[in-house]
């Protein structure tokens, strides 16, 4: 049933009238509807749907966005992290040479830089930093063994000299020298005068 001038749906109730009790053995009746008319429309209402419809557009767009980007991380890997202040803490106050790349920390600090997520921003700088930090390690290691040898070829070299000291000795006592050259220039010069 529509009657002019009423929008449907806005019908309401009156509250049962405040001169009754409470208590009361009356019924109060059915409830009394009023009807409230049509007011005229306003700009006010269509700016108010308009607002309405620009804030849902603004949040599906940022919902999307938010869709779109949901593989990227923004903060660092805690790997990441971790890694760093591990290493920062181990090379603090070392120099380069009293630096000890065989030490285990080393070795943490690759595993946890694996660890990372591609898909963070701290992946490009943890590579990076892998890579460096394998190349350190090569080089020293490779410093390192270079020492060894030359510490090993030093420490056999005296060896190798008492050995030939050694062999010429026991040659000399096998095959004894009578004559001495230099002796012979010097009793010469001696005779001659």
């Amino acid at each position: 049933m529509s009657v002019p001038g009423v929008r449907p749906g806005k019908a309401k109730t009156r509250p049962p009238s405040a001169g009754r009790a409470a208590g009361s053995a009356k019924s109060p009746g059915p409830p009394r509807i009023y009807v409230r008319r049509n007011e005229p429309t306003s700009s006010r209402g269509s700016g108010l749907r308009l607002a309405a419809g620009i804030v849902f557009a603004l949040l599906c767009v940022a919902v999307v966005s938010a869709y779109a980007t949901r593989d990227r991380v923004e903060a660092h890997d805690p790997h990441y992290l971790w890694a760093r202040a591990a290493l920062d803490d181990y090379q603090r106050g070392r120099l380069e040479r009293e630096r000890n790349y065989a030490a285990p920390v080393y070795e943490d600090v690759l595993s946890e830089l694996a660890l990372v997520d591609e898909r963070s921003i701290s992946a490009e700088p943890a590579n990076q930093l892998r890579t460096e930090l394998e190349a350190l390690i090569r080089a020293w290691r490779d410093r390192s063994r270079a020492k060894h040898l030359a510490t090993r070829e030093r420490s056999r070299r005296p060896h190798d000299q008492n050995t030939i000291f050694f062999e010429i000795q026991q040659q000399s006592r096998l095959n004894p020298v009578t004559q001495y050259p230099e002796c012979e220039n010097h009793d010469r010069a001696g005779n001659d005068e």
